[in-house]
């Protein structure tokens, strides 16, 4: 992989002001704009990384997950701190990886400082493939999941990961009509998603419980404008958008 990696489309200024509340630091385009509600300081970054780390042992260290004969382009939807592109890229050498993400730079420095390399094994600088990142044309940018620009059957694979606190809840259909329209034929698409209801097989975890408490007023806040439930339907909404040989795990 190349040392240094540029955007394919240069990023707007006003993508990359950002605003402070209670000590954590935001995009402030998502902010005003309802787009995107998480931080994108260091402190989220670090959440981003354990939460790949923790979904990679759930997956047994898998990467992709469907039986892909030739992969040579992948968008990856939900870039991050970059380190699924990156691994990718780096187990793959002959691929080209593609991340959309409303908000990267940041991510990306992250990831590829020092530090960062020592506890990813040092991979990203020694990788062969090749990673770069997108944000959408910006005539349509009201955030990069509005719609796609790319050409129809492009990509090989599509990876999109842990996007359902970005994605408007009636953009959903045509999110995944989309991810199906740039698979080239017999393309495959992979979908991971957490399903933020605190609960428990024993009935330990009570409605008093406090993650119990935070999880119900978390699905409460988001339902405004985003739709926290769409991981427990996913398979519905993929068969609708056209997909066949339709799988879905669930992991708890």
């Amino acid at each position: 992989m190349a040392e240094s990696i540029d955007p394919t489309v240069p990023l707007d200024d006003i993508f990359k002001q950002t605003v402070t509340y209670h000590g954590r630091e935001y995009q402030q385009y998502a902010i005003e704009n309802n787009v995107y509600f998480s931080p994108i300081d260091e402190d989220e970054a670090e959440r981003l990384q354990i939460a790949n780390e923790a979904l990679k042992k759930i997956f047994d260290n898998r990467l992709v997950f469907p039986p892909v004969r030739r992969l040579r382009n992948v968008l990856d939807c939900g870039f991050g701190t970059g380190a699924w592109a990156l691994e990718v890229a780096a187990q793959y050498p002959r691929c080209e990886v593609c991340s959309l993400a409303i908000f990267f730079s940041f991510f990306f420095d992250f990831f590829q400082t020092p530090k960062r390399l020592a506890r990813s094994g040092g991979r990203a600088a020694k990788q062969p493939g090749q990673a770069s990142v997108a944000t959408n044309d910006k005539r349509v940018a009201k955030h990069p999941f509005v719609c796609f620009t790319f050409d129809t059957g492009e990509f090989d694979l599509v990876h999109s990961q842990m996007v359902a606190g970005g994605i408007d809840a009636g953009r959903w259909r045509t999110y995944l009509k989309d991810i199906h329209r740039v698979l080239r034929p017999g393309g495959w698409c992979q979908i991971v998603e957490i399903y933020y209801q605190a609960q428990s097989d024993n009935g330990s975890l009570t409605d008093e419980h406090g993650l119990r408490y935070w999880s119900k007023l978390y699905l409460q806040s988001l339902s405004q404008y985003k739709d926290p439930r769409a991981p427990i339907r996913m398979e519905t909404l993929v068969r609708n958008a056209g997909f066949t040989d339709v799988e879905t795990r669930i992991r708890v």
